[in-house]
């Protein structure tokens, strides 16, 4: 005698929801466990753009300062007046009289002024202290700090005038 039986494939439902159970499991863990190295990832790319951002901050100061022929402190301003051959290549010949530039710190923003063309940019962000010290009779000592709070990075600049 013989005996038909359709054959069956496939998965039973309490089959599927182990699976799917062990599946999720796995996940949970998997995203438990990615959590520490993101975090790392994201403090890791928060220090190099302080680092970046105080660079930056440094070469432009570095290169108004070049160009300078005074440099003075007004209250927390720092106003570099540039020297005449520069002004003249700057906004052409009879342009001697320059009105300077203007750096400040305003809500962690280091900003630059250019009073003659009446330019404003953000030089630099995250910017903790910004501070200008009389240093002898002529000199003054420019330091910038930024960062977050586990890498500070500060520098200073010395005027010579």
């Amino acid at each position: 005698m013989s005996v038909n039986r359709k054959v069956r494939s496939g998965h039973t439902l309490v089959e599927m929801v182990v699976v799917g159970t062990i599946l999720a499991l796995v996940a949970t863990f998997s995203a438990r466990a990615w959590g520490p190295i993101g975090g790392s990832i994201v403090g890791l790319r928060d220090r190099a753009v302080g680092a970046a951002e105080l660079r930056v901050a440094v070469a432009w100061l570095l290169s108004d300062l070049g160009a300078a022929d005074r440099v003075e402190k007004h209250d927390d301003v720092l106003r570099i007046r540039r020297e005449a051959a520069a002004v003249r290549t700057l906004v052409g010949a009879g342009g001697d009289e320059d009105r300077g530039l203007e750096y400040s710190v305003r809500d962690g923003l280091l900003r630059r002024k250019d009073r003659l063309t009446g330019e404003e940019f953000v030089v630099a962000r995250a910017v903790r202290e910004f501070q200008l010290r009389p240093s002898g009779a002529h000199d003054l000592r420019i330091s910038l700090t930024a960062g977050q709070e586990e890498d500070l990075r500060t520098i200073t600049l010395l005027w010579h005038g």
